[in-house]
């Protein structure tokens, strides 16, 4: 089944610290739905209960508890897009779970970019002095 959401919609790939730059994504402002999709490891999605999630850039908590579901043990939650930090630029976030079976703690993260058509500076390839235009 998550093979046919990835089509249709954004799934952010839960991963260690390490391996978040591996899975970072850009989308472009406008073309945001208003769900998205956060896929847990496979192998021990089972046993994770999600008890914190944190903006790591800003160092805020974000409430996740009314803007997120998962339905029993599946290894995915879905999410209203809305709860995310939406302004233009890249964004981690870390998610902490409680990990049953080993009884401790993992966490995961996510990253994404935020695109637009329209940056405010425009990109500059190029450094000249006044004197080389010639």
């Amino acid at each position: 089944m998550l093979k046919d959401i990835r089509i249709f919609s954004i799934v952010f790939e839960a991963v260690r610290r390490d391996q978040v730059s591996a899975f970072d994504q850009v989308f472009h402002k406008d073309e945001l739905p208003y769900y998205g999709w956060i896929h847990l490891p496979t192998d021990i999605a089972k046993y994770l209960d999600l008890v914190e999630v944190k903006n790591v850039d800003t160092d805020k908590d974000v409430d996740f508890h009314l803007d997120w579901e998962r339905e029993d043990i599946h290894p995915w939650y879905k999410l209203r897009l809305e709860s995310l930090d939406l302004t233009l630029g890249t964004h981690m976030y870390k998610l902490k779970f409680d990990n049953t079976f080993l009884h401790d703690e993992l966490d995961l993260y996510f990253r994404y970019t935020i695109q637009d058509d329209n940056p405010d500076k425009p990109y500059v390839y190029m450094n000249r002095s006044e004197g080389e235009d010639k």
